[in-house]
């Protein structure tokens, strides 16, 4: 078996349990093949008109 590394960049979090508790589950199953790490980044509110590369 190939040594495989999964990173999962997400923005924000899930709001909803529901979608929370899939992603858990699904992490949890995949760790048992993958090295699996996850980096959350904060989720920026830039309004109405905010420009895309001011956000990023």
């Amino acid at each position: 078996m190939a040594n495989m590394q999964i990173t999962l960049v997400t923005v924000g979090r899930f709001k909803d349990a529901c979608y929370r508790d899939a992603a858990q589950n699904y992490i949890k199953r995949l760790q048992h093949y993958v090295a699996y790490d996850e980096i959350e980044v904060r989720e920026e509110r830039g309004g109405k008109n905010a420009r895309v590369s001011d956000i990023i």
